[in-house]
């Protein structure tokens, strides 16, 4: 396996992350063109308010998964380990806490920068595509920005505790809860909340009071399956790396992680009983539609109920084949990661 200097490698992760989130945001902008410009375009003051908001996205989701995942890569060996740095560094933190304590200065700064070069240069009205670029470009600095200063120095603290003794981990429940449930739980929420509000709101070109069954039936079984398969993608390497670093807690008769293809079809369950309890439940009270507030509701509690459960259960079997690993062979000590 190639493996790069700490500093190349650092550089190449924050510029594949920036190309993810500049398309992630393009499509974005796309969806918010489809809802809310007219035949024109889209109004220079309706575009302020989403380029404002779009660093603040960027900034909370980036910096918690570029922390995680520089985290994993270096346990598969991508790259060296950083030189030491001086002094002592603290305990490395849930990646959630510290993305929303760092993503707020940094997206506040990005926000201004962008609200104001919008303001003084685009025109009165803007296309699709000059609203998906400046969009996917706002996202892709700020990401860049969040990958070089919050997860470098994350990385430094998690790298100086990896194999140390003496660390003092929460309760099982306690970290379940405060590391998984309830981070994934607020932000699904919000933002499923948001992405229901784009979707169905009444704008150019979408101005039906109610959101039919198979609107809604479609949508919530997409967002069960999504939930799942994205947040195993981020929970798996963040207990793994949690437990490299003495941080997870001792816990006993926790469930196997079963393959890949056993959590796949899992995940599918999950979103074919979505399916059959909406077409359930239209069945017996045969509404016309639903509001566009009970649509809000509904896909925010689905998609935080559904990614607390993910999280959770991810979260466990991950734990459980870290300790399967350990009993096998001994944990490492810090020197033979940085070898």
């Amino acid at each position: 396996m190639l493996r790069f200097s700490y500093r190349v490698f650092l550089w190449i992760f924050a510029l594949a992350n920036s190309v993810v989130w500049f398309f992630l945001l393009y499509g974005l902008a796309l969806l918010v063109h489809e809802h809310f410009a007219d035949a024109a375009g889209l109004a220079r003051t309706g575009a302020l308010a989403f380029f404002a908001l779009t660093p603040f996205v960027s900034a909370v989701l980036a910096s918690q998964g570029a922390i995680v995942n520089l985290r994993a890569q270096y346990l598969v060996g991508r790259f060296t380990a950083p030189p030491a740095g001086a002094g002592i560094c603290r305990q490395p933190a849930n990646p959630w806490f510290v993305s929303l304590r760092s993503a707020p200065p940094l997206a506040l700064a990005a926000a201004l920068v962008s609200t104001a070069a919008v303001a003084l240069s685009a025109p009165a009205v803007l296309s699709a595509s000059l609203s998906a670029r400046a969009m996917g470009g706002i996202g892709a600095a700020v990401t860049l920005a969040a990958a070089v200063i919050v997860a470098d120095r994350e990385f430094r603290r998690f790298h100086a505790h990896l194999g140390a003794v003496g660390q003092r981990p929460t309760p099982l429940g306690r970290y379940l809860a405060l590391h998984f449930a309830a981070p994934w739980t607020t932000v699904n929420g919000v933002l499923n909340g948001i992405f229901a509000w784009m979707l169905y709101r009444e704008g150019p070109g979408h101005s039906a009071p109610l959101v039919s069954i198979a609107e809604l039936r479609f949508d919530l079984t997409l967002t069960a399956f999504l939930i799942s398969v994205f947040t195993a993608l981020a929970v798996i390497p963040e207990v793994e790396t949690d437990f490299a670093a003495g941080l997870t807690p001792p816990a006993h008769n926790l469930p196997a992680m079963p393959p890949v293809a056993i959590r796949l079809g899992l995940a599918l369950a999950l979103a074919g009983t979505v399916w059959v309890l909406i077409t359930l439940l239209a069945r017996l009270t045969e509404p016309a539609g639903v509001p566009l507030s009970v649509t809000i509701g509904v896909k925010a509690a689905g998609g935080a109920g559904i990614a607390a459960l993910a999280a959770i259960q991810c979260a466990r079997w991950t734990l459980a084949r870290c300790q399967a690993r350990a009993t096998v062979a001994a944990p490492l000590p810090k020197a033979a990661y940085a070898s």
